[in-house]
């Protein structure tokens, strides 16, 4: 267990997955033995890790505790709505770039159910104090969320009467998939090399945005996310190459042309890239009203994304995209 050494109450943002998961084992909802490791301001805390950039708690049932040491120590006051909106905005990339390489983990494990990232929203969060190892305090951003679900329901398991307890289905915990320790200790793992890298936090941030999105079948909000990563990161690459830009605002197809000439990008991706920047993201631009976003062109932009913030990776990242399609 971590020991928290500092007797002032330290703020957690709180969060987890809309389908959720279980930490090593299952756990029987309406079991009383068991009831207890769900009660109380936070569930159980099954894994713990700090370093100097950040501290992170997972507790058995899913939610994530998660104290980014430099924006705790920077937070302005939320009556200043910009330096507030700016702050959090920070806070949720860096959320989201732990979830990415949560479910990416999770997924290369065989010994390990599957996470599935969802990006996260303000209000799908609450803030919990925690002074000297033990949650003093627990605040909801949101006025429904699953993370405040869970809590109300955790109340009932342990003492009141399952016939008006709060619907489990609600929660999320009758679909919960069993993660490994080892997965999420991977993950978090990964998060700590990268969370010294603002740029990488940031892509990594619009990637499971663009996830999610594709997961609501919302295809050209997944694609325009990607293509900010993309468009950042071709002019990077080129700079990185010792390419000069003269202009403020290259021309994206100018900026493949270079890359593919000097042989730092494939023939194989630039293809790839000049089709969707011609086919998809032109047509995004200047005809909005008939423009269409496939599925296959998001599958193609989110390839392309992760071959190129690859080099910042300690190790490849693994994610799964779905989608479906009902009437």
């Amino acid at each position: 267990m971590l020991e928290f050494r500092n007797e002032e109450i330290e703020d957690f943002v709180g969060f987890c997955t809309d389908k959720g998961f279980w930490v090593g084992e299952r756990i029987d909802v309406f079991d009383k033995e068991n009831g207890w490791r769900l009660s109380g301001m936070v569930p159980e805390i099954a894994i713990c890790m700090e370093s100097e950039q950040f501290t992170a708690l997972i507790c058995i049932d899913g939610l994530i505790l998660l104290r980014v040491k430099e924006l705790s120590a920077s937070m302005p006051n939320m009556s200043d709505t910009h330096r507030a909106v700016q702050w959090w905005e920070e806070h949720i990339d860096y959320i989201n770039a732990l979830l990415v390489f949560m479910e990416s983990e999770s997924n290369k494990c065989t010994q390990s159910g599957n996470i599935e990232l969802s990006s996260i929203s303000i209000d799908k969060t609450c803030r919990v104090g925690i002074q000297g190892g033990r949650p003093v305090r627990r605040v909801h951003i949101g006025e429904i969320s699953r993370v405040r679900a869970r809590q109300q329901a955790s109340g009932w398991l342990v003492g009141g009467d399952e016939k008006t307890m709060p619907s489990v289905e609600w929660t999320g915990w009758d679909n919960c998939t069993v993660v490994s320790e080892n997965a999420i200790e991977a993950g978090l793992t990964q998060f700590e090399h990268a969370i010294s890298n603002p740029t990488l936090i940031k892509r990594l941030s619009f990637i499971a945005q663009a996830k999610s999105a594709f997961t609501r079948n919302d295809f050209r909000s997944s694609f325009i996310l990607l293509w900010f990563v993309i468009e950042a990161a071709v002019k990077d690459m080129l700079l990185l190459g010792g390419e000069t830009i003269d202009s403020n605002q290259p021309s994206i197809s100018s900026v493949l042309r270079r890359l593919k000439t000097r042989g730092l990008m494939s023939a194989e991706l630039f293809s790839e890239l000049d089709d969707l920047r011609k086919r998809v993201r032109n047509k995004l631009m200047h005809e909005s009203q008939t423009a269409t976003c496939l599925p296959s062109d998001c599958m193609i932009a989110a390839g392309a994304v992760i071959t190129l913030v690859q080099p910042d990776l300690a190790t490849a990242i693994d994610l799964r995209w779905s989608f479906s399609v009902a009437f």
